[in-house]
Protein backbone atom coordinates (compact mmCIF):
# COMPACT_ATOMS: atom_id res chain seq x y z
CA UNK A 1 0.00 0.00 0.00
CA UNK A 2 1.43 3.42 -0.91
CA UNK A 3 2.43 5.54 2.07
CA UNK A 4 0.25 8.46 0.91
CA UNK A 5 -2.91 6.36 1.17
CA UNK A 6 -1.99 5.03 4.62
CA UNK A 7 -2.89 8.49 5.96
CA UNK A 8 -6.38 8.13 4.48
CA UNK A 9 -6.93 4.97 6.47
CA UNK A 10 -6.12 6.73 9.76
CA UNK A 11 -9.22 8.90 9.70
CA UNK A 12 -8.47 11.35 6.91
CA UNK A 13 -11.35 12.08 4.55
CA UNK A 14 -9.18 13.33 1.68
CA UNK A 15 -5.91 11.96 0.28
CA UNK A 16 -2.87 14.20 0.80
CA UNK A 17 -2.33 16.88 -1.85
CA UNK A 18 0.82 15.13 -3.07
CA UNK A 19 -0.90 11.76 -3.54
CA UNK A 20 -0.56 10.44 -7.08
CA UNK A 21 -3.88 9.42 -8.58
CA UNK A 22 -3.55 7.72 -11.96
CA UNK A 23 -7.31 7.91 -12.42
CA UNK A 24 -7.05 11.68 -12.84
CA UNK A 25 -4.62 11.42 -15.75
CA UNK A 26 -5.83 12.04 -19.29
CA UNK A 27 -3.70 9.34 -20.92
CA UNK A 28 -0.52 7.32 -20.85
CA UNK A 29 1.98 8.29 -23.54
CA UNK A 30 4.79 6.12 -24.90
CA UNK A 31 7.81 7.66 -26.60
CA UNK A 32 9.14 5.21 -29.18
CA UNK A 33 11.39 4.46 -32.09
CA UNK A 34 9.94 2.54 -35.05
CA UNK A 35 12.18 0.54 -37.37
CA UNK A 36 10.42 0.26 -40.72
CA UNK A 37 10.01 -3.01 -42.57
CA UNK A 38 12.47 -3.47 -45.44
CA UNK A 39 9.62 -3.38 -47.96
CA UNK A 40 8.97 0.25 -46.93
CA UNK A 41 12.55 1.53 -47.10
CA UNK A 42 11.83 3.44 -50.33
CA UNK A 43 8.45 4.79 -49.20
CA UNK A 44 9.08 6.77 -46.02
CA UNK A 45 6.23 9.20 -46.71
CA UNK A 46 3.73 6.36 -47.10
CA UNK A 47 4.96 4.74 -43.90
CA UNK A 48 4.77 7.99 -41.92
CA UNK A 49 1.20 8.57 -43.12
CA UNK A 50 0.30 5.04 -41.99
CA UNK A 51 1.90 5.66 -38.57
CA UNK A 52 0.06 8.98 -38.20
CA UNK A 53 -3.15 7.20 -39.13
CA UNK A 54 -3.10 5.20 -35.89
CA UNK A 55 -2.24 8.25 -33.78
CA UNK A 56 1.56 8.45 -33.74
CA UNK A 57 2.94 11.99 -33.41
CA UNK A 58 6.22 11.98 -35.34
CA UNK A 59 9.18 14.04 -34.12
CA UNK A 60 11.87 12.72 -36.50
CA UNK A 61 11.99 10.55 -39.60
CA UNK A 62 15.36 9.28 -40.86
CA UNK A 63 15.02 8.10 -44.46
CA UNK A 64 18.63 6.81 -44.65
CA UNK A 65 18.10 4.37 -41.76
CA UNK A 66 14.33 3.74 -42.13
CA UNK A 67 13.74 4.90 -38.56
CA UNK A 68 10.87 7.03 -37.26
CA UNK A 69 10.78 8.60 -33.78
CA UNK A 70 7.76 9.94 -31.96
CA UNK A 71 5.10 9.30 -29.35
CA UNK A 72 1.68 7.68 -29.18
CA UNK A 73 -1.10 7.19 -26.66
CA UNK A 74 -0.26 3.81 -25.16
CA UNK A 75 -3.77 2.52 -25.85
CA UNK A 76 -2.92 2.61 -29.58
CA UNK A 77 0.35 0.65 -29.35
CA UNK A 78 -1.18 -2.67 -30.46
CA UNK A 79 -2.62 -1.10 -33.61
CA UNK A 80 0.80 0.43 -34.35
CA UNK A 81 2.56 -2.93 -33.89
CA UNK A 82 0.25 -4.61 -36.43
CA UNK A 83 0.94 -2.16 -39.26
CA UNK A 84 2.62 -3.72 -42.32
CA UNK A 85 5.26 -0.97 -42.42
CA UNK A 86 6.52 -1.77 -38.89
CA UNK A 87 9.37 -4.22 -38.36
CA UNK A 88 10.27 -3.37 -34.75
CA UNK A 89 9.21 -0.90 -32.05
CA UNK A 90 11.54 0.24 -29.29
CA UNK A 91 9.49 1.67 -26.41
CA UNK A 92 11.84 4.25 -24.89
CA UNK A 93 9.75 5.84 -22.14
CA UNK A 94 6.14 5.84 -20.92
CA UNK A 95 4.45 8.38 -18.67
CA UNK A 96 1.02 9.50 -17.50
CA UNK A 97 -0.09 12.90 -18.78
CA UNK A 98 -2.69 15.28 -17.37
CA UNK A 99 -3.34 18.17 -19.72
CA UNK A 100 -4.79 21.50 -18.51
CA UNK A 101 -8.42 22.39 -19.21
CA UNK A 102 -8.79 23.92 -22.66
CA UNK A 103 -6.00 21.82 -24.17
CA UNK A 104 -7.42 19.73 -27.04
CA UNK A 105 -5.83 16.61 -25.50
CA UNK A 106 -7.63 17.14 -22.15
CA UNK A 107 -10.18 14.35 -21.68
CA UNK A 108 -11.57 14.96 -18.20
CA UNK A 109 -11.74 18.76 -17.93
CA UNK A 110 -9.70 18.72 -14.71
Amino acid sequence: MPVAWAVLLRGQTEPPADAYNRGLMDCNITELIVILDKAWENNLSGATEMLKGVGMRITNADDDNSVVEGEIDSEHLHALERLPCVDYIRKVFSYDANFPPGDPRDRDGI
